[in-house]
């Protein structure tokens, strides 16, 4: 592995955590170190060397020695939610519901189906193994746009309703990342990276 690199958003994501409540950062860096390990275990199943990461604020961004086909990397996106999910059932049985809740929490918030998250990712590789890959990227940037539209109205909700403004600040972020070119940078692997079906 050649270096590992952390980005300032990962320091941001590190404070905002810290500062909304400091007896959080311990589980929420776990949950996250084991989300991140699932994806690299299923990328070396699946054949991958990694060359070296970036701890960026949504998670550890893979730098690969060669590129996946859209059939090895669906099961590399899927293996961090996974994971993820798993240790939130293992720590909620042994009434650890903190880093149960934490967990749980990464893992949904990584399905969702826009470009930065795994889940996005995951909607990318069903469409270039599926779909000619203009109607790959299509089928991508709508389902993104529908789940991006969905995730700011039930924030504009939930502000108006008095539940404060957390998750329409986080599809703004989002939505941010999508517009202004944060796609190649969030992802796993750049799209460049991927080869064939």
């Amino acid at each position: 592995m050649k270096g590992v690199r952390i980005s300032p958003g990962f320091w941001l994501m590190a404070a905002a955590v810290w500062l909304i409540e400091p007896d959080l950062l311990a589980p929420t860096f776990f949950a996250a170190a084991v989300h991140e390990a699932g994806h690299v275990a299923a990328l070396l199943a699946v054949g991958g060397r990694v060359e070296g990461f970036t701890l960026a604020a949504l998670g550890a961004q893979l730098r690969l020695s060669a590129g996946l086909s859209y059939a090895r990397e669906l099961p590399v996106a899927l293996a961090g939610p996974v994971c993820s999910l798993v240790l939130a059932v293992g720590a909620g049985r042994t009434g650890d519901f903190l880093l149960a809740g934490i967990s749980l929490a990464l893992g949904l918030f990584n399905l969702m189906p826009i470009a930065p998250l795994d889940g996005g990712r995951v909607v990318g590789c069903l469409g270039g193994i599926f779909l000619s890959p203009p109607a790959a990227e299509r089928m991508e940037g709508a389902v993104a746009a529908v789940a991006l539209g969905g995730i700011l109205a039930l924030g504009g909700i939930c502000l108006r309703q008095g539940y404060g403004p957390g998750l329409l600040a986080m599809g703004l972020w989002l939505g941010w990342s999508v517009l202004h070119g944060e796609k190649k940078s969030l992802t796993f692997w750049p799209k460049a990276h991927r080869i064939g079906k």
